[in-house]
């Protein structure tokens, strides 16, 4: 993707390069490429450093609060770290082991780093707009297999994730080729992911999948830590981030231990460590398909009228046609990598 030309303003570079995607994580001096992970510490230091500008109110995620946005950047390195985990093992578990012993990450729901939009016509979170007032709303349906994944696991967090507007859950299952439920029946985001009014907020990186990204580092990596206790932290941030009370909680674990409990093999583990974070990603469609492109799970099965390349889901996000017309550095014809083609660190 144009990444190291992109976006620098210079006449001459309209039509910048394409890095590849390794060097976009991993960097490449010779080329004159900084990496994401360079990148991100290099934000973090300056943080560090003196200014005699303090943001506050104008900062609408943490309002100035220069320790969060150290966590947060943290975190991001778990998450980045993470993405490489099995192509280049040796160097997700440098990060990954340098981050989580510095300690510095997002560690409580009060640090989730999440955007908060207005309550008007214009303002509002771009989801909202999406699935409540845009000639696109018929586009994104709660899905049935979301709903019953979440009922047969008791999980409190469906009725605040999905609205039931006739009493009941109204949604479609994947691949439904028939007419959508009317708009005034079927079940849609809930306020846990649009507020209200379409006030947000947009997760971007939360407590929750911080916790989860932690316990698959140690059964993924053998690194120090107790996998069981960050597996739990997840699920509970997640629940009470959704509203879910104290006391409802606790009632969920004492009377749902196995989901709760980490057990099996190695990998069993991972599936269970992915499948509650891919539950807690709710409405972050973008980092569920990430985990489930990386590791596979959660298992899912096919949709209804499967097509595309191969009938199979896309593994990749294919450039439109625009930029290849207007970029020569582009592939072009048939070399553009089609939808079924992995991506650098998509290995599984």
């Amino acid at each position: 993707m144009p990444y190291s030309e992109a976006l620098l303003g210079d006449t001459d570079k309209t039509t910048p390069k394409l890095d590849a995607q390794k060097d976009i994580y991993l960097g490449n001096q010779q080329a004159g490429i900084q990496g994401l992970f360079d990148l991100v510490k290099s934000g973090l230091a300056d943080l560090e450093k003196e200014s005699l500008i303090k943001p506050g109110t104008d900062d609408i995620v943490y309002r100035g609060d220069m320790e969060k946005w150290k966590r947060a950047g943290n975190s991001l390195l778990l998450k980045l770290g993470m993405q490489i985990s099995q192509i280049d093992p040796a160097k997700s578990k440098e990060i990954l082991q340098e981050t989580i012993t510095k300690n510095q990450y997002i560690n409580s729901n009060e640090v989730n780093l999440a955007v908060n939009f207005g309550g008007q016509v214009g303002s509002q979170s771009p989801i909202w707009t999406l699935t409540h007032n845009s000639l696109f709303q018929n586009d994104l349906l709660i899905s049935t297999r979301l709903v019953n994944l979440l009922t047969n696991k008791k999980d409190p967090r469906l009725e605040k994730f999905v609205t039931k507007p006739t009493g009941n859950y109204v949604t479609i299952d994947n691949g439904f080729a028939g007419t959508a439920p009317p708009f005034k029946d079927r079940s849609k985001y809930n306020a846990y992911v649009t507020g209200a009014n379409g006030e947000g907020p947009t997760r971007l990186l939360t407590f929750a999948q911080t916790s989860f990204i932690i316990a698959e580092a140690i059964i993924r990596h053998g690194i120090t830590g107790n996998a069981q206790t960050f597996y739990q932290q997840g699920i509970r941030a997640s629940m009470a981030d959704a509203g879910i009370a104290e006391d409802k909680i606790t009632e969920y674990f004492k009377d749902n231990a196995v989901e709760v409990t980490l057990a099996g093999s190695n990998e069993d583990k991972i599936k269970q460590i992915i499948t509650q974070k891919y539950i807690s990603l709710f409405s972050n469609g973008l980092e569920q398909w990430n985990d489930w492109r990386r590791t596979g799970y959660p298992k899912l099965a096919d949709h209804q009228n499967a097509a595309g390349i191969d009938g199979t889901r896309p593994v990749r996000a294919v450039y439109i046609f625009a930029e290849q017309q207007r970029n020569p550095n582009f592939p072009q014809g048939n070399e553009v990598p089609n939808s079924n083609v992995p991506v650098w660190w998509d290995v599984k």
